[in-house]
């Protein structure tokens, strides 16, 4: 665990303030942003963990994002999942799995 003391500049305290407030950001981002203001105000990793509900790994995970890449670091880096296209083996899986759509399918295909 790494004792740096975060410190914010006026514009980090007041953009992270402002995603902690978010309705509309992905609660992730709200959570990370929470998370940086309670380590700037000095909590401890127990306080944090009691109020935010996480583990210390999350904790130090984000601040070593934040200590390195400032309010950069805070984004998910998961890229995501890639979108499966869709293939003649995909749908004769699905159609596998919904019998009565298969023979909806059918009847229409042969209409």
């Amino acid at each position: 665990m790494s004792n740096k003391t975060v410190r914010l500049t006026a514009s980090e305290e007041d953009e992270l303030r402002v995603r902690a407030r978010s309705r509309r950001l992905p609660a992730g981002e709200v959570r990370r942003a929470r998370l940086i203001l309670m380590l700037a105000e000095g909590k401890s990793y127990q306080m944090i963990q009691a109020e935010l509900p996480c583990d210390a790994t999350f904790i130090v995970r984000w601040k070593q994002r934040f200590l390195q890449d400032r309010l950069s670091g805070l984004y998910a880096r998961h890229p995501g999942r890639a979108v499966e296209k869709r293939t003649p083996k995909m749908e004769a899986r699905i159609l596998e799995w919904t019998p009565e759509a298969s023979r909806r399918f059918d009847a229409l295909e042969h209409a």
